[in-house]
Parts: structure tokens; sequence; C-alpha cells
């Protein structure tokens, strides 16, 4: 089901998860600051299990270099009971939006606190039926994971014919995540996704300027064919 295209020339349509356990220390900072100089159009920061202290210290400083390269930035807030303080939080230091965990605040109380900036949502196998009652309080979902992957204990992946069927049920833009790779990229496009949420394929890569040089590729000739 094709998206709004309101949404096709705002809401970026590739989104790197940060994840401190791939690269730790002034590694994490170069890795943050080369995939965003790179052209990387958004990024997610996750490190929901830092203590809310040192979570607002290193937000604030991937903020800064987000913001030095235009690059948009969504603020995990976790499901816990500091959730709306890290709302909070990335309405102080400017986020473009905030992303909620599957569980985590309901979507209604949220956005009462953070306005019109982006919420968008983690969504799995279990929980798919949220979207369908999703009310226009989620700008967008993440459905994970679409193929098993490695390091997150996700619920069981969800296989693209069922991928499909959810995105033919919303109008919402559906990000695909877990495993997703750009030799996979294309197939989930072809199911409906509206982009790609990505993480190890980021920051496990030698070279990730030549992986989010792939995924824009594949993006700019989904778009082209369906200009035509």
């Amino acid at each position: 089901m094709s998206q709004p295209s309101s949404y096709k020339t705002v809401l970026p349509r590739l989104i790197g998860i940060t994840d401190r356990s791939l690269c730790s220390g002034d590694d994490y900072f170069r890795k943050i600051e080369e995939v965003c100089r790179s052209g990387l159009p958004a990024l997610q920061f996750r490190e929901k299990d830092l203590p809310f202290e040192e979570f607002c210290s290193v937000a604030a400083d991937v903020a800064a270099v987000a913001k030095c390269v235009s690059t948009k930035l969504f603020i995990n807030i976790g499901a816990d009971a500091e959730s709306i303080k890290r709302a909070e939080f990335a309405l102080k230091i400017g986020a473009t939006g905030v992303h909620v965990p599957d569980g985590g605040i309901h979507l209604a109380d949220l956005r009462r606190i953070v306005g019109s900036v982006w919420i968008g949502q983690s969504i799995h196998e279990e929980t798919l039926g949220r979207i369908q009652s999703n009310d226009n309080h989620a700008d967008f979902f993440i459905l994970a994971p679409v193929w098993k992957s490695p390091d997150k204990f996700f619920s069981r992946p969800i296989d693209l014919e069922r991928f499909k069927a959810v995105c033919l049920t919303t109008s919402s833009p559906i990000f695909a995540l877990g495993g997703i790779t750009p030799e996979r990229a294309e197939s989930v496009l072809r199911v409906g996704a509206y982009g790609f949420a990505i993480r190890s394929a980021l920051w496990k890569s030698s070279d990730a300027a030549e992986v989010l040089l792939q995924f824009r590729q594949i993006l700019q000739t989904e778009r082209k064919e369906e200009s035509i």
C-alpha cells in the first residue's frame, strides 16, 4: 500500500539505531559522526538502559553531532518509570521525535507531553493489533523482526507475507527492522515497507559509508520506479 506523499517529503525512510554494545568508548562517537556525515538521514538514540543523568549527557552529545550535519534525531524513551523524563529531555535538546518500545507509555499520554513532534512505536508479532488501533497517536511504526537478528532477543520473525498483510491494513508508514541488509532491502519495499531501521548493518560494518550508499540507492531506485 502506498504511503501518503506528505510522509515521503518529511519523514526519512532510513533510520540508524545506536547500540554502544557494538562500539564503545571513543569509537562510539566516532562511528556516530561517521554515519551522520556519510548521509544517514535519521538516527534513533537507543541507550535507554543508561542511568538517567548519563543518558542525558550522552544524548546531548549525540544531538550535537546530528545537528551539525542535519541528521534528524529520535530519542528512544524506554518503557520504564523514567520514560516521561526522557521524553521531556528529548524536547529540551530539540529532537525530531521520540520512539516508544512495544509495551511503553500509552501513546495518547505521550502525545500530550511531546505535542507535534514525531512519535514512532516498535511493534512485534504478538502486538500487531496495536497498528490497527493506533488512533493517529503514532506517526510511524517499526515492525520487527523481519528476519532473525542474532544480537537481539526479539519475538519470532515476521515473514514477508505477514509483513505485507500488515502494511495493507494501515496508511501509517512502517519501517522494517531485524536482519535488514542491502541484499534484502528491496524485498521488504516490494511488500509495502516505507523504509528501513538498521542497526547491525551499520555498527558492525567496516565501511558504514558504503552501506548507507547502498541503502540510499535502493530507496532512490524505488522512488523512480513509483513515478513511472
